[in-house]
């Protein structure tokens, strides 16, 4: 993996648009053979080299002002929210993969800066990093929140959302 992930870095003129598409593919890589140890450790670089320093402000804003043309309707999409997605994917993974506090802080951290999003999913992995590290009054407000979030977006996903709710409210979430 790592040729293919050198391969596609060299493909880039622009040299920190390469390393960056080496970091990420390396951590898709991580990811899909469920080694945790490597992607934290490659999310935790990859998050201070990329995301750290971003106005996630502004950027939020672009985002989610793209549209894309759905059966001839105009729409906003969040497929769109790359930056956004990266970082809730990788706060996620933490989540899935580690029990260590400090990468569950961390991973706290970036998700809490996708906020700004008001996206459900987002929303989501905040709550359950809050969870996960025993604030569970507070996650279960975060997670409310979250439920109310999918009415516009994601009304389909909404029974999952309340099923997480329930598991925090009775203590037995993973």
């Amino acid at each position: 993996m790592r040729k293919v992930a050198q391969f596609a870095r060299n493909t880039y003129t622009n040299r920190q648009d390469g390393h960056k598409s080496y970091s990420e593919q390396m951590l898709d890589f991580y990811k899909g053979v469920k080694d945790s140890l490597q992607y934290v450790q490659s999310a935790i670089m990859h998050y201070q080299v990329y995301y750290k320093n971003l106005n996630l402000d502004s950027i939020s804003q672009v985002e989610m002002n793209k549209v894309v043309d759905r059966d001839g309707q105009k729409v906003k999409s969040p497929g769109f929210y790359t930056v956004g997605n990266r970082i809730n994917e990788m706060s996620w993974m933490v989540y899935e993969f580690t029990d260590d506090t400090p990468h569950l802080q961390s991973a706290l951290k970036w998700a809490k800066s996708t906020l700004v999003y008001e996206y459900a999913p987002y929303t989501d992995t905040y709550a359950h990093l809050l969870y996960q590290l025993g604030n569970h009054q507070e996650a279960i407000q975060w997670q409310e929140k979250a439920i109310g979030q999918t009415r516009m977006l994601l009304p389909d996903k909404k029974h999952l959302l309340e099923e997480e709710l329930e598991k925090m409210k009775n203590g037995n979430l993973k």
